[in-house]
């Protein structure tokens, strides 16, 4: 392992770290904290809450051909 992967894994745990802590004063907050995270674990509940499982239905009934594709959008983990 070199330095810089090293500084890396160090990184990635104080951002995950960070995470759990800011988690545990609100579980809605994160994301508001930095939308463009797509390694949020459980971006679909930060992100979108209790509705998304209704934007599921509705991108199914209105975009059941999922042209339109991102890392954080609606249903993507098809």
């Amino acid at each position: 392992m070199t330095q810089h992967n090293a500084t890396g894994i160090s990184i990635t745990h104080l951002f995950y770290t960070s995470l759990e802590v800011l988690r545990e004063l609100d579980p809605n907050l994160l994301g508001c904290l930095n939308e463009a995270n797509t390694f949020e674990p459980g971006w679909e509940a930060s992100f979108f809450g209790v509705k998304y499982n209704r934007l599921r239905s509705l991108k199914a009934r209105y975009h059941p051909n999922d042209l339109l594709w991102c890392p954080t959008c609606v249903d993507n983990e098809k």
